[in-house]
């Protein structure tokens, strides 16, 4: 993968995207309480509903008049678009790991600001990253640029790592988190894991892991066998 021809680019969801994923965060609550996620929602009652989702012939107009607005995503997009240079160079790191076992890279990364969700999520077949922001431009981690290199690492791993191994939620985030730390320490010295990890795959992951990452991977799983 030529670093040079991968592109960043930032923007706000468009009022139809915006819609999608609010019906996406609706649909997914259960799976956001059941592992303890924050989510953010419209302050509107009736566009936390699951009308939003039955009903969007109804709620999508209401949407428009009494939700949506452009200019909200201004100061979010200033403040990625400024840390734009360090996401950057984040990726020279992740070039041997596709290399070596296949750790996923695109040539383009969509990051995508909403006003909903549990603050970061990513879509690993297209490349796009969505992130909450408020609209005085801060966002759920004090460091935007933590959480878009957190997101291009889940997609990196998604298929070649999670999928192939049937890692769980929990064990998945962890390890994420432990790439994205031992990986960038030096850039990121303040990045904190989440609680919601699992603590066992800890031992398995070392400052060498991102370019050796599946005989480590295939440590833990055989110590900690798939139902």
């Amino acid at each position: 993968m030529d670093l040079d021809k991968i592109t960043i680019d930032v923007r706000g969801n468009s009022p139809e995207d915006e819609y999608k994923y609010l019906k996406r965060i609706i649909s997914n609550m259960p799976f956001y309480l059941e592992h303890g996620y924050a989510v953010g929602l419209p302050d509107l009652e009736e566009l936390k509903s699951e009308q939003v989702v039955t009903d969007e012939k109804r709620m999508y107009p209401v949407f428009l008049e009494k939700e949506y607005n452009e200019s909200y995503f201004a100061e979010g997009i200033k403040k990625i678009k400024e840390k734009l240079s360090v996401i950057e160079g984040c990726l020279h790191k992740l070039v041997e790991p596709n290399k070596r076992w296949g750790f996923k890279l695109f040539d383009k990364y969509l990051v995508l600001l909403t006003k909903y969700g549990p603050g970061g999520s990513y879509d690993s077949q297209t490349g796009k990253i969505t992130m909450l922001t408020r609209k005085d431009g801060t966002f759920k981690q004090e460091n935007p640029e933590q959480t878009v290199i957190h997101e291009i690492v889940h997609m990196g791993i998604e298929e070649c790592v999670v999928g192939a191994f049937k890692l769980t939620h929990p064990e998945k985030e962890r390890l994420v988190d432990l790439l994205v730390r031992k990986t960038y320490g030096d850039v990121f010295p303040n990045y904190k894991l989440q609680s919601m990890g699992e603590t066992k795959i800890e031992p398995y992951i070392t400052n060498e892991s991102m370019n050796n990452l599946l005989p480590d991977i295939e440590r833990y799983v055989s110590s900690y066998p798939r139902q």
